[in-house]
This record gives C-alpha cells, structure tokens and sequence, in this order.
C-alpha cells in the first residue's frame, strides 16, 4: 500500500511538471493579463492590450528561438491563430456583439479585435503540441483525418452560422462523441503504461479553458453582454463552445504527428 501510494505521488509530480511544462505559453500569457490588470497605462504610451500582444511576441520569439516549439508547430499554431482572429472579428462586430473588449484600444488592433486575442486561442494548439511531444502520446481507434477535418470544418463554421441560421451544435456535439467514442491516448510518466479515453482529456482541457476565461473575464480584458455592468461567472454553456475548439486544435495538431493510418500511432 506505501509502495502504491509513494508511486502514485512520484507520478502525480511528474505530471504537474510536465503539465506546466506543455502549458507554459498560455501560462504566462494568463500572468500577464492578471498583471496588466493593476498597472494605471493612462499616462504610458502603450496600452493594457499593447502590452499583452508585444508579451505574447516575446514569448512565442523565446519558444522558436529555444526550439521548444517546432517549425511544423509554429505553422499549424499560426493557421488556428488566423482562423480565431477571423473569428473574433465577426463575433466583435457590433451588430453581433458576441462579446467585447473595454479597454482602452491600442496601436495593435485589427477593427474590434487587440491582436493578442489570437493568442489566446493559438495557446490552446501550443500546449497540445508540446503535451504531444513531452508526454510522448500514442493513440489507438483514432478517427481518420478526414473525418476529423470534415467534423472540424462543420465546428468552424457553425460558429458564424448559428446567429443566421438553426444552432445546429448538438449534432456536432453528438457527431464528436461518435467518431471518438472508442479512442485512447496512451501515456507513460515513469514505467507503468496509463491511458484514458481521449473524450476525457478533451474535456479535462476544455475545462481548465473554462477557468481561464473566468479569470480573463474577471480581469475584464473581455467581456461579454451580461457581464458588462456586474461580473460574474461565464455561463457554463460556453464550456461546450470550448470544447469544439479543443477539437478544432487537436485536428490541426494531429496533421504534423499522424504518419500513418494504423489504428495507433
């Protein structure tokens, strides 16, 4: 029972280290948007949001330049930055109004959007990159590229639809359940081999996501409608908003480490 249980802890450290290892970049990117909260930028030539994005650039700058990201990485993390910040756009336009930013605007703004918003999103594919690599994943019964690509394709743009159109998410809800519902991903912290459905560790990180955004919201770096007069807590519907995304970045993950069609890899 001892033996178990100092085994248990030993791993339990491991992965808290590499954990934090894997999510360094949104890590300090959060750091930064909790300080920026208490700095007065009224008298300094940059903004709170200026600040944040040059952040965000020396971080990633010190990732590339300590190779702790590859350049196959960088490539598919831009791609998902370019799709979110394409996203943003639309749900900030006034006559959506998704959501808002009420700071101050910048020098580093694209239309309604801060720059550094798509790094928001591109930390979620950094960490699954580098949790990939540093956890050394393998995966049995994962679903085709094609269908991960047709699956994502139809999340992407149901983001838009959906404020013209029928929501038509629970079918997307359900689809994802289907084609992962026999996955595993497979992980060893010192010698004994561990695995769980890759359906849970989707929703492990969608809701660490969570948290994040209540913070983020909190430190009213991004608002949505409701919280404009008085803060409180994200409705929890938007987990399931982040959840999709999660799958939307593990697609564009999954296309630099997929070498084969075997069942694992």
């Amino acid at each position: 029972m001892r033996k178990t249980l100092k085994q248990f802890f030993k791993e339990f450290i491991i992965f808290t280290g590499k954990q934090a290892q894997a999510s360094i970049f949104g890590a300090l990117l959060l750091l930064t948007i909790i300080i920026t909260k208490w700095i007065n930028f009224s008298d300094l030539p940059l903004t709170r949001y200026d600040v944040i994005f040059l952040t965000a650039i020396f971080i990633q700058f010190i990732l590339i330049a300590t190779k702790a990201e590859s350049k196959e990485e960088i490539k598919v993390i831009f791609l998902f930055h370019i799709l979110a910040t394409i996203m943003e756009l639309f749900k900030t336009n006034p006559k959506i109004n998704s959501w808002q930013y009420p700071g101050q605007r910048g020098i580093f703004m694209l239309g309604t959007v801060p720059l550094f918003t798509g790094f928001l999103y591109s930390s979620v594919g950094s960490y699954i990159a580098r949790a990939w690599r540093i956890f050394k994943l393998s995966f049995t019964n994962l679903p085709t590229q094609k269908h991960l690509l047709i699956l994502s394709t139809l999340i992407y743009l149901n983001f838009f639809t959906h404020h013209f159109i029928p929501d038509f998410r629970l079918f997307l809800f359900i689809s994802t359940i289907i084609i992962f519902r026999k996955s595993i991903v497979h992980f060893t912290m010192i010698n004994t081999p561990r695995s769980m459905p890759l359906l849970l560790g989707l929703a492990l990180i969608t809701f660490f996501l969570y948290l994040a955004e209540n913070i983020g919201t909190y430190m009213k770096v991004w608002l949505y409608p409701n919280q404009a007069s008085t803060w409180h807590l994200v409705r929890f519907g938007k987990y399931g908003s982040w959840f999709l995304l999660i799958v939307i970045s593990f697609t564009l993950i999954s296309m630099i480490y997929r070498t084969s069609k075997t069942k694992k890899y």
